[in-house]
């Protein structure tokens, strides 16, 4: 199945900067250097269930096996089916209260800051590791390598 091998090329806040340049800070070249734009499958497993779960960006930069415009347009329709307003939860912040979900499986986005200019907003960001995760792949031709052999060895 074509979604199965997809994989795609994400950089860590270029996306970010472009849609809204105001609320991100761009990389230092020392961050830029330690994190390097990556491969990542866009199915995998999750760790605890073992499901299968989308590992989405809304703004990839490359998609390997596909054309460009062939993977943003699977990305597209997911996208489309996994934002439909009744599978969406908007939470609306009261003081004191602690969110908590499941980075895996929970496909997430920060807020328009406008909406709290009247309060201030104190945040931690904590983890729980449980199982390693999926790691980023680290270029191209490892990632042939893993997901694609048999195309490998036809194509020499």
């Amino acid at each position: 199945d074509e979604v199965s091998l997809l994989c795609s090329f994400h950089a860590h806040n270029d996306p970010l900067l472009e849609s809204d340049p105001e609320s991100f800070i761009p990389l230092t070249p020392r961050e830029r250097a330690a994190l390097p734009p990556v491969w990542h499958r866009v199915i995998q497993t999750h760790p605890v269930t073992g499901k299968s779960l989308f590992y989405l960006n809304f703004d990839p930069l490359e998609f390997s096996g596909i054309a460009f415009e062939r993977g943003r347009d699977l990305l597209q329709r997911i996208l489309h089916i996994a934002t439909q307003p009744e599978l969406v939860y908007r939470h609306r912040w009261q003081p004191g209260e602690l969110l908590v979900w499941d980075n895996h499986a929970m496909l997430h986005s920060g807020t328009s800051t406008d909406i709290y200019e009247t309060d201030r907003r104190l945040m931690h960001r904590s983890f729980v590791y449980t199982e390693p995760t999926e790691r980023p792949i680290p270029d191209l031709e490892t990632q042939n390598k893993i997901f694609m052999p048999t195309a490998l060895e036809n194509n020499g």
